[in-house]
């Protein structure tokens, strides 16, 4: 499978505090790969410097064959990089069209623009019942998807999403997590930041577990649900 996503020996800070120190992470094509880790383990300092909204001290990313450690957010969202952010990040006063519309600023075309928008109405038939509704009157459920959508309306060749099962009702989550594996199924390549590592690992190819800003497990999704360190940190089992 050819290379999407590569990173090299990422280092990262806020400060005077690293939250990154030397990642090493692949995503290839038609790939679920997920990081899990406990909270302040760096897997959203990771997203981050990923989309281009935090500036890396030392490292490379590299995207589609090209570099992309300096390139500015939205050159990245360009050459096919997208983020579904914690916490939605949604218009809460603009429709949930026009939110939707938003996500496909960086496209041309308006008949192309439409025919993604409807199949976002396909993949997501609550959002078509609430197009002309203000996203901030959505249900928490309901803002996810859009969030989702709305990432894809970029036509994305990765999808990279930080914590989408956050605060949501058990059957909203396997909902989402349903439509992650079928459009990982339609070829679209998936980096997931996920606190249910359960869900996470069920659905993924590959799996990078961080700690304190480091890599310290990585290998299969089978061999880490499998892995007793894993189990007992981030799974429940003893």
């Amino acid at each position: 499978m050819s290379l999407i996503l590569g990173i090299d020996d990422l280092h990262l800070s806020y400060g005077g505090i690293q939250a990154l120190r030397g990642i090493h992470l692949e995503v290839r094509a038609g790939e679920i790969v997920c990081l899990i880790g406990a909270n302040g383990a760096g897997k959203t300092s990771c997203l981050r410097a990923i989309s281009g909204l935090h500036p890396v001290h030392r490292g490379s990313i590299s995207f589609l064959g090209r570099d992309c450690t300096h390139r500015e957010a939205a050159e990245r969202v360009r050459l096919g990089l997208a983020l579904c952010p914690e916490g939605r990040m949604i218009l809460a006063q603009q429709s949930v069209e026009d939110n939707l519309k938003l996500g496909a600023w960086t496209r041309h075309g308006s008949r192309a623009i439409e025919q993604t928008l409807q199949e976002m109405f396909e993949l997501f038939p609550r959002l078509l019942e609430r197009r002309h509704q203000l996203a901030g009157t959505l249900s928490g459920g309901e803002q996810q998807m859009l969030a989702m959508a709305r990432a894809l309306m970029a036509k994305p060749r990765l999808l990279m999403l930080d914590e989408p099962s956050l605060g949501l009702a058990p059957l909203i989550v396997q909902d989402i997590f349903t439509k992650l594996a079928w459009l990982n199924k339609e070829g679209m390549a998936i980096l997931l930041v996920e606190q249910n590592a359960h869900l996470a690992l069920e659905i993924s190819h590959r799996a990078y577990v961080l700690e304190n800003g480091l890599v310290t497990l990585s290998g299969s999704a089978q061999e880490l649900s499998g892995d007793p360190r894993v189990q007992e940190a981030y799974l429940g089992r003893t």
